[in-house]
This record gives structure tokens, sequence and C-alpha cells, in this order.
């Protein structure tokens, strides 16, 4: 390599940091895929991955990255306030006389934490149970979101009694979010504010305001359903129950029911499970292109699942 080509290769580092949605070490790993020459030093020198994640760090830190934290930030902020405003929400239609509505928005915020808190076990059920325990007070205070954050900003490094990274763990969480309390969220506020306004006139503003921070958080409307569902929840769920029940048996026929995430025994089961279900409903509901991928829905499914 030549002078010049040293320095562009330099050049790329700051680039790959600014667009890193996972931090400072996910950033180093995509700067050195890019190179060949990189790849082989980084082969040849285990020491040399670790040192530049450290620069990264210290750049990081001192600012001179700071599009991926600001990201980071903003996500977590977004993901908090949401949380925040669907207890909000609870509080308002249980005091307000509309029960049930109340209950169904607790349930999706309890199944949120609920998932959350298998995570936690799953991922540190072999360490320490204080360490355990302060992952799971982190759910419990609706912080984890922020923490998960803080770590992927300053490239926080698989702790040596966990089963997964940060990275995969904030991934995860963001999945068991959406499906389980976001979308649906989103869908009973929507289909109860279009009640309202059919039989009054009128609807809470508080409602309104809790739907566009969730659609803010999830990227994607559920307007759809929730009209669908003005005709009767029994047609959604029976819709949903059957597609749900083809697309795992697409699986199990193709004896694809298995997910990569390398775990054991009764945890590679409900892990692979829940991710087949979160899979399934991020491409319903938001097309998320990448789980075109042969490890996770496969091509045909998937825009056969999009021309549907």
């Amino acid at each position: 390599m030549t002078a010049a080509d040293c320095r562009e290769i330099g050049k790329r580092l700051m680039q790959k940091l600014r667009l890193s949605k996972f931090g400072p070490a996910a950033g180093v790993g995509k700067w050195i895929n890019m190179y060949p020459a990189l790849v082989e030093i980084d082969e040849a020198n285990p020491w040399f991955r670790s040192c530049m994640i450290v620069i990264a760090k210290e750049l990081v830190d001192k600012g001179g990255v700071s599009g991926a934290v600001v990201r980071l930030g903003i996500g977590a902020g977004v993901s908090m306030f949401d949380q925040g405003t669907d207890f909000y929400m609870i509080y308002d239609y249980g005091t307000s006389g509309q029960t049930g509505t109340a209950v169904a928005l607790a349930c999706m915020v309890t199944l949120n934490m609920v998932m959350q808190l298998t995570l936690v076990w799953i991922n540190f059920r072999k360490g320490p149970k204080r360490e355990m325990l302060k992952e799971a007070a982190y759910v419990l205070t609706a912080a984890k979101p922020g923490v998960n954050a803080w770590r992927l900003a300053h490239g926080v490094e698989k702790s040596t009694h966990a089963a997964t990274t940060p990275e995969l763990v904030w991934t995860i969480e963001k999945g068991f979010e959406l499906v389980c309390e976001s979308i649906p969220g989103s869908v009973l506020l929507t289909h109860q504010m279009l009640s309202s306004l059919r039989s009054s006139g009128t609807f809470s503003k508080a409602a309104l305001a809790s739907v566009l921070v969730s659609a803010l958080a999830t990227g994607f409307t559920s307007v759809s359903t929730a009209l669908l569902a003005m005709h009767g929840t029994g047609a959604v769920l029976t819709y949903y129950v059957l597609d749900m029940a083809l697309y795992f048996t697409y699986k199990l026929l193709r004896r694809d029911l298995w997910h990569w995430i390398p775990l054991e025994g009764a945890a590679s089961a409900v892990v692979s499970t829940l991710e087949r279900l979160v899979v399934k409903l991020f491409a319903d509901f938001a097309g998320v292109i990448q789980f075109r991928a042969a490890g996770e829905m496969g091509g045909c499914y998937f825009s056969a699942n999009m021309d549907t």
C-alpha cells in the first residue's frame, strides 16, 4: 500500500464510526472488513482489533463521532417516552371507566417486560445472581433502553457471564418492544380513537399523543388493522392465528424452525420460537427487507408475504 492508500483507509474509519448504529466496536469491525489488507493484519495480530476499538472509543468520548451517540440517545429517549405514555394511558382509561382498554394495554406492557426478563434470564443464567438482578432492575424500572444505548455508544464488550453480545440484546429487546407493546398498543389506541370519533365526534388528545409516539418508535402505522378490528376483533385474531400457523408449518416442513442464535436446550427452543414470531410480525407490519435473508424468513416466503 502507498502512503495515500493508508491515509484514505484512516479517513474511512471516521466514516464507519459515524454510520455505525451499534457503537465503536461494530464500526471498527465494518472498517476492517472493508479492506483485505486490514483483514490480514487483524488475523495475523490479535491485538490490532482491540487496539483500534480503544482508539475508536476515545474518539467517541471526545465528541469526534457524535452521530451514532445521538441516534442511540434519541432512540432510547423515544422508547422510554413511549413506555411513559403507555403508563399514562393505562391510568387515563382506568380512571375514565374504560377498564377493558386499560387492562389490555397493561397486558401489552407487562408482556414486553416479561419477554425482556426472560431474555435476561437466558443471557445471565450461568452468571452471578447479582448481575442478573441488576439487569432485571433495569427492565422493571423501564431504564433498559437507556442502558442499552449507553453500552452500544461506549462500545461495551460482551460480559464474561453473558450468553450474547450487547448488540444482539439490543436487537432482540427492540423486537420485543415493537411486537409486544408498540405495535399492538398503536392498534388498540387507534381503534379506540376511531370508535370514539364515530360515536361522539371527539377523541382523547392524550391517546393521539401516545399513538404518535408509538408510531415514531415503530416507524410504521397500524391503522389498517385497527379498521379491520372495528368489524370484529375475532376477524383479526383468526387471520393472525391462521397466518402464523402457515408460517410455522412452512418452517417445520423445511426443517428451518431452529434459529442460528448459539443457545442450548430449552433456551434455544424458546428463543427460536419467539424469534420466528417476532420476525414474522416485523415483516408483516414494517416490511423489513433484511428479513428476506435465508437465515430468517427466506426470499420466497418474504416475497409472498409482501404480496399478500
